[in-house]
């Protein structure tokens, strides 16, 4: 329990530390996204169309060239090619996963 003279002062610290949050739009997130799903649909013995493994590493690299470089409509351009690489990766695995359901029906 705690006493009533113990509640009339206290001490607050209230120190803010910075953290280096990866946001959603972030490179590095999208291809993390790609990897996992690529990994996901080889264990269990999915076959893909494409898993742009040789191609979105790069990207992914160049993205963060670009911004360094404040080349920032090149950055922006290359972002818009590696989301739409994991968004097919995305669709692939769900029309892949969806053919192998009926396939067991």
């Amino acid at each position: 329990m705690i006493k009533a003279s113990s509640a009339k002062r206290v001490i607050v610290d209230t120190t803010v530390m910075q953290k280096a949050i990866a946001h959603p739009t972030d490179s590095r997130l999208l291809e993390r996204c790609r990897e996992h799903l690529v990994k996901a649909a080889a264990r269990h013995g999915l076959k893909l169309r494409q898993n742009y493994n040789r191609e979105a590493p790069h990207l992914a690299r160049q993205i963060g060239r670009y911004a360094n470089a404040k080349q920032y409509k090149r950055m922006k351009k290359t972002l818009r090619t590696l989301r739409s690489r994991v968004g097919r990766v995305m669709r692939d695995v769900g029309i892949v996963t969806l053919a192998r359901a009926v396939e067991f029906r």
